[in-house]
């Protein structure tokens, strides 16, 4: 199991040097193993570069062989992949703590959330900030509903006057399922609000990603169910900067089946990004990438399928200053046989392709990617996994 886990670290750092350009030729810059101290899983949950190159990685690490060993693991790296400095979280129960997510500010300043396991109250949130020593400044734990039950974040984002927001989903006593949950913290770490979604079903309601315009509007999204089935729908919400909500938009798929949105973006004109999969007539799970306005009205839904109308899921967005949109996931060749691979579409504005780039390892196995970023230029990245073919 160990070297499965360092295996997908460092293939996942050899496919973020991958650049969109189709012709282009490029070569690894570096890579940086960490081993943790218990010589067992080390996982990778997610990742962030700030403004001079850095690079910051957290998830969790086992200081020993058991499960109740798992920490919160986050590193920074400056631009060569040197190790700058490592910080680590064992939580209040001593047991498993995973983050989750990860962002960094204008100053150098870490934020790291998660879920960390308390003797008391179960799994709760874990916020943390560190300062750009790596040195811990503040710690948040969100206990929703006060019971011991589940509380897991899953996403993190910053407005421009150093906010922290976080989502997620907390546990509801009054339905005895999940909610959404977003909470904002001050600058120095103390809740501002906590706002809840509850969708229509009453039933189980996880948030997967967020994001935070320039005017401090919230756009969080995920999977609600409608009903008792397990046949859930996107849900997109925005919330004002105090915490109300301003709308709701839903999209059921076209075979009113499993339907989960992954990543969200906001672009400065409030218009609202969101992709992940939904299940098509005949062709398995596709990509769906939808535009919404500032009002949440849909402007347009984009699907994409494979050749052998098997399996594709998008896991990441991105736009660029002109209005166009990128998406990436993973994508069956034909059927499933065929090998995943990266897949990345580029959208314009008004929702028509534009181009779609595959990748395929050099193992032809599974490659699936997870993230996606743009540079100045243009230039497109994409990161993920990366089979080899002899080891995963």
């Amino acid at each position: 199991m160990k070297n499965y886990s360092r295996y997908s670290l460092i293939i996942s750092v050899f496919c973020t040097l991958l650049p969109i350009l189709l012709q282009a030729q490029v070569s690894q810059s570096w890579i940086s193993r960490y081993d943790g101290p218990g010589n067992n899983v080390d996982e990778a949950r997610a990742l962030a570069v700030d403004v001079h190159g850095n690079v910051y990685v957290t998830g969790f690490s086992r200081s020993s062989g058991s499960f109740y060993s798992e920490d919160y693991a986050t590193i920074k790296y400056d631009s060569t992949g040197n190790q700058a400095w490592l910080a680590r979280y064992n939580g209040p129960g001593y047991s498993s703590d995973q983050a989750n997510a990860i962002a960094v500010d204008t100053f150098g300043n870490v934020y790291v959330t998660g879920v960390c396991n308390d003797s008391n109250t179960g799994a709760d949130f874990a916020t943390i900030k560190y300062n750009s020593s790596g040195n811990q400044e503040w710690l948040t734990p969100f206990n929703g509903s006060g019971v011991n039950a589940p509380d897991i974040a899953y996403a993190i984002a910053l407005d421009n006057d150093g906010n922290v927001y976080v989502t997620g989903y907390s546990w509801a006593v009054s339905t005895g399922y999940e909610n959404y949950a977003t909470v904002k913290y001050n600058a120095s770490g103390i809740e501002q609000w906590v706002a809840y979604y509850n969708g229509p079903g009453n039933y189980s309601d996880h948030a997967y990603a967020i994001a935070v315009d320039n005017s401090a509007n919230v756009y969080v999204t995920g999977r609600s169910i409608i009903s008792g089935s397990w046949n859930y729908d996107y849900a997109t919400v925005k919330y004002n900067a105090s915490g109300t909500e301003q709308w709701v938009a839903r999209y059921n798929g076209t075979q009113n089946e499993v339907d989960e949105a992954k990543k969200i973006a906001v672009d400065n004109s409030g218009n609202v990004y969101v992709t992940g999969f939904s299940v098509g007539s005949g062709t398995g799970r596709d990509y769906v990438t939808i535009k919404y306005d500032s009002s949440g009205t849909e402007e347009w839904v984009m699907r994409y399928t494979e050749p052998g109308n098997y399996r594709d899921e998008a896991y990441a967005i991105a736009l660029d200053n002109s209005g166009n949109v990128y998406v990436t996931g993973v994508s069956y060749g034909v059927g499933i046989t065929g090998s995943p691979d990266y897949v990345t579409i580029k959208y314009n504005a008004s929702g028509t392709q534009q181009w779609l780039a595959r990748y395929n390892g050099t193992g032809n196995t599974w490659d699936e990617a997870r993230a996606i970023t743009l540079d100045a230029a243009g230039n497109v990245y994409v990161t993920g996994i990366c089979g080899s073919g002899t080891n995963g």
